[in-house]
C-alpha cells in the first residue's frame, strides 16, 4: 500500500486561530488553501493555490483569503488576490543578475524577485504609503554573493547569503524604518528526499 502524506487541517475559523510550527504547513479545508507558520502568527502566511491567472491573482479559486471587506491573503491591494494590484494580478517574477548595485522596488514589482549572478546586491523595498497592509515580496538570492535588504529608508532589514530566501510583508503603511516590514527567513530548505515525515494527524486545529 503506497504512503500517504496529510497536513494538519481545518475549517478556516479553526485555520486562523492556530499557531503552527516554524515551517510547518496546514490545509483550511474550508478555503482550500495551504498556510506557511512561523511559529508566532495566530493562522500563518495564506499562501494559495497557484494556477489562476487573470483579475482576481495567482492561487484565487472563489474567495480565498477574503472575508467581507477586507483580505488576508498575500500581497492583497484591491479586493483578492496574491501579488494582486487594482484589477490586474503581479504574476510572474523578476530576475536580476547582482552587480554591486542597488536594486529599487516599487508597488507594481512582481512578487516573485529572484538574483543570480556572483557579486553582492542591495534591495530597496518599496516606499509602505504606495502599498497595501499586507503586501508580500518574495526574494530569493540564488547568486553567490550577498543581497542586502533595506526599507525605503535604506534602513537594512537582514542580509542574505547564497542560496537562501526570505518574505517581507508590509505591516505598516506609513514610515520609511524596518519596523514598517515583518521578514520571514526561510534560509536553505533541506531536500525532500532527507526529510523524516512524522505521521500525519487528521484532526481539527483547536
Amino acid at each position: 500500500m503506497p504512503t500517504i502524506l496529510q497536513f494538519r487541517r481545518g475549517n478556516t475559523s479553526q485555520s486562523n486561530a492556530f499557531t503552527g510550527a516554524a515551517g510547518e504547513i496546514t490545509v483550511d479545508t474550508q478555503a482550500k488553501t495551504l498556510r506557511l507558520h512561523d511559529g508566532t502568527t495566530a493562522g500563518g502566511t495564506v499562501l494559495g493555490t497557484t494556477g489562476y491567472v487573470g483579475s482576481a491573482g495567482v492561487g484565487y479559486t472563489g474567495s480565498i483569503g477574503y472575508t467581507g471587506s477586507a483580505s488576508t491573503a498575500i500581497g492583497y491591494t484591491g479586493s483578492v488576490g496574491i501579488g494582486y494590484t487594482g484589477s490586474v494580478g503581479l504574476v510572474g517574477y523578476a530576475t536580476t543578475a547582482t552587480a554591486g548595485s542597488t536594486t529599487t522596488l516599487t508597488a507594481s514589482s512582481t512578487y516573485n524577485q529572484y538574483f543570480t549572478g556572483t557579486s553582492n546586491q542591495t534591495v530597496l523595498l518599496p516606499v509602505t504609503s504606495t502599498l497595501s497592509l499586507g503586501q508580500t515580496f518574495f526574494i530569493v538570492n540564488n547568486s553567490t554573493g550577498t543581497v542586502t535588504v533595506q526599507s525605503s529608508g535604506g534602513n537594512t532589514i537582514n542580509a542574505m547569503p547564497a542560496s537562501t530566501n526570505a518574505y517581507y510583508t508590509a505591516i505598516s503603511t506609513s514610515g520609511t524604518g524596518t519596523s514598517s516590514w515583518n521578514a520571514y527567513y526561510v534560509g536553505q530548505p533541506t531536500p525532500v528526499a532527507t526529510q523524516a515525515f512524522a505521521t500525519a494527524q487528521a484532526i481539527a486545529l483547536s
